[in-house]
C-alpha cells in the first residue's frame, strides 16, 4: 500500500484495503442506510 506500507498477495486485496484510506464505503443497508467498507459487515449488521 502506498499510503502505509503493508504488503498483499492479490492486487484486489490492495484494492479493498485502499478503501480504508479513502473512506469508501460501498455496501449500505437496505434498512437504516449505513454504510460499511467491507460486504461481511454489512451481513454481520
Amino acid at each position: 500500500c502506498p499510503d502505509c506500507g503493508k504488503t498483499f498477495g492479490t492486487n484486489s486485496n490492495l484494492i479493498q484495503h485502499l478503501q480504508i484510506h479513502v473512506g469508501e464505503q460501498p455496501f449500505t443497508c437496505g434498512h437504516c442506510r449505513k454504510s460499511f467498507s467491507r460486504s461481511y459487515a454489512l451481513d454481520r449488521h
